[in-house]
């Protein structure tokens, strides 16, 4: 009997924990976890687009944190508060509209480039000739990306990538939610902060 998403998803391999998830249909309830699972794009974009559904997961996260103390996380709340992906309209339409254009500049013209830079430089240290490919290669890539986005320093890249991870996991429903997990994340955000404000 399965009674965690997050312990299945460590326990099985990619294709596996996909398979177990089609299986419970396009909607079902996860009692566990006290939340729907939505896993056909027809109705996830019907949900996400209907006004009578928040983005803000605020109450979401905070219900799966009995364990923390509040104070702990008090970076990350402040930094997931402001996030595009948490706020509803009008403020997420608004929010969209002003960086759509920069981010588009962004994916045309230096998207392309920095990408090629990073797998060029990336495969000529590989020494060997057998190694993991997301470990080495696709993991760092998104936080690469991002870093070049936002204007992260090369000498701070390193410690982006860590704190973005730290988040991603955290943010993603990936954790235990203990109170040393909680300082780690809010360190993490305390940090993204800072450096892309």
């Amino acid at each position: 009997m399965t009674t965690s998403l997050l312990t299945l998803k460590h326990e099985t391999t990619p294709a596996q924990y996909a398979e177990f998830i089609r299986a419970q249909g396009p909607i079902s309830w996860w009692q566990t976890g006290g939340y729907w699972l939505v896993t056909d794009y027809t109705l996830a974009k019907q949900i996400l687009l209907d006004e009578r559904f928040s983005c803000d997961r605020s109450p979401f996260f905070i219900r799966r944190m009995p364990e923390i103390d509040f104070p702990v996380i008090q970076h990350f709340f402040a930094v997931v508060k402001e996030m595009m992906v948490m706020t509803d309209s009008p403020t997420h339409y608004l929010r969209r509209r002003i960086c759509t254009h920069g981010l588009q500049h962004f994916l045309d013209n230096q998207l392309p480039p920095i990408v090629d830079d990073y797998l060029q430089r990336a495969l000529a240290g590989i020494k060997t000739s057998s190694f993991d490919f997301v470990a080495t290669v696709a993991e760092p890539l998104p936080a690469k990306v991002m870093a070049a986005l936002f204007g992260i320093p090369a000498t701070d890249e390193h410690a982006f990538y860590q704190a973005a991870h730290c988040m991603r996991m955290f943010f993603g429903g990936a954790s235990r939610y203990t109170n040393e997990e909680g300082a780690r994340v809010d360190k993490a955000a305390l940090f993204l902060h800072t450096s892309i404000s």
